[in-house]
């Protein structure tokens, strides 16, 4: 058990925590069975127009307040009218909040809640209370939560459109992941990112997770797109005090109803600070990419 509390504070160690943002222009709050999440709701909302909804999910020992602060929606969700939903995963064994996404990452004490249902019932709560568009709901994450949202997209692809995911990875077993039917996907990673490495590894304690590449592949493959990334689109400047462009922006051809993108960032580590436009290309792709009409 020591060797477990060890792995977790080390691991722990290593994530950022910043200072909370202003808050959103409305909040209200929502409750799925495990406490009260601040829902924030845009100046757009009139409480009868369908509006897109996205689940923000922190990375390993943050929470809510901390990731709102660290990925920087709301000032794009407000202007773009797109409710945000940033829940707080559980607290494990070493008091640090949490998400049971995949073997890799990480549930350290093998309490295996089932978060992938939690986060499914959250959308559902939500949808009930407060006009969604069932066509453009969205996952984006940070580390623990970038696998997270590749979960939800394997488990609910018949409710997610898009996920995006900062420095988080696939199953190693992609067995692991069949979705009902296509999902757009950002895989977005630093490649001087020493904790999830760019090029694969594994955390101490827990199992192994691919690298960017292979993720982008695996989702690739699930989507029908060509074998090959096909497409580079101009480069991005989304990272702080990174003079000029400093992300490479990918993109499979071919993909049936979905995107795949695989956004490179050389020398970037695993809690970067980001531009304003970070916030407004995350919000752009999801946006860009609902469910298609049925």
């Amino acid at each position: 058990m020591l060797d477990r509390i060890t792995a977790a504070l080390a691991f722990a160690a290593l994530m950022l925590f910043v200072v909370p943002l202003a808050r959103a222009q409305s909040e209200v709050s929502v409750d799925a069975g495990r406490g009260l999440v601040t829902l924030h709701l845009p100046p757009a909302f009139d409480g009868s127009t369908p509006l897109p909804l996205i689940l923000n999910l922190h990375g390993y020992s943050g929470d809510a307040v901390g990731q709102q602060a660290y990925f920087g929606l709301l000032p794009q969700t407000d202007a773009q009218g797109v409710m945000v939903a940033i829940p707080d995963g559980m607290e494990d064994l070493a008091g640090l909040r949490y998400w049971n996404a995949t073997d890799a990452c990480c549930d350290f004490f093998g309490v295996a809640p089932d978060d992938s249902s939690y986060l499914r019932a959250l959308i559902e709560v939500i949808a009930e209370a407060y006009p969604t568009d069932d066509r453009r709901v969205y996952v984006v994450g940070h580390s623990n939560g970038g696998f997270m949202s590749h979960r939800m997209a394997c488990d609910h692809a018949d409710r997610v459109a898009a996920v995006f995911s900062f420095a988080g990875a696939q199953w190693e077993d992609v067995e692991r992941c069949l979705p009902s039917e296509p999902v757009s996907v950002v895989q977005f990673h630093g490649t001087a990112d020493f904790t999830i490495p760019y090029g694969g590894g594994c955390i101490p304690g827990l199992a192994c997770h691919p690298s960017a590449r292979t993720t982008a592949d695996t989702w690739a493959s699930i989507n029908g797109c060509d074998a090959q990334i096909g497409v580079r689109l101009p480069l991005l400047d989304i990272v702080e005090r990174r003079p000029g462009l400093d992300t490479l922006r990918q993109v499979f051809e071919g993909c049936t109803d979905s995107a795949v993108e695989l956004w490179s960032s050389p020398r970037t580590g695993h809690v970067p600070s980001f531009e304003p436009a970070f916030a407004q290309s995350v919000v752009e792709f999801l946006l860009a990419h609902p469910k298609p009409l049925r």
